[in-house]
């Protein structure tokens, strides 16, 4: 078998041709301009994206499950600590929803639509002038913001725990 490489000219690298002197001025035009990106966005930024879809989810969770137990008429002594807490977790994840949206703005990403098809999620976002979407699966979102949820909590427990402490 033949291989589609021509061998000691130098014009063909890998299964491209690349004239020598194409070469360098791609090599010079990277030099002067490390600045420029990648159009396609990194990992950190996919993240981002990510959270900009989840945390509004997240959000509705648990303002769903504290009109339920605002509703509930029941003589629980930690209802009103149950109350307290869920405000201040709603309260944090307005905070984090909206540092997302400043982050994105920041790095030139605009997500413009996040639909459900079957309980999957897909989120459709410009990246510095680069269309793409991501798809996220229900069970993922599930657990992302059930692992959100603990986080959030680990962190007030954490701060109250501070608190009684001085």
């Amino acid at each position: 078998m033949n291989s589609k490489k021509l061998s000691g000219n130098g014009l063909w690298e890998s299964s491209r041709m690349l004239l020598p002197e194409h070469r360098e001025a791609l090599i010079q035009r990277r030099k002067e301009h490390p600045e420029q990106r990648s159009q396609m966005a990194v990992l950190e930024e996919l993240v981002l994206i990510k959270n900009y879809a989840i945390l509004p989810i997240m959000l509705t969770v648990v303002e769903t499950s504290l009109r339920k137990t605002q509703t509930q008429v029941t003589d629980n002594a930690l209802k009103k600590l149950y109350l307290v807490a869920a405000n201040i977790l709603i309260d944090r994840i307005v905070r984090d929803i909206s540092e997302t949206k400043k982050l994105l703005r920041e790095q030139g990403i605009k997500v413009y639509e996040d639909e459900k098809i079957d309980g999957n999620l897909r989120v459709k976002f410009i990246c510095r002038g680069y269309e793409d979407d991501i798809a996220i699966v229900r069970d993922v979102v599930k657990s992302e913001i059930s692992i959100k949820i603990q986080r959030y909590i680990e962190e007030i427990a954490q701060q109250l725990s501070a608190r009684g402490k001085s």
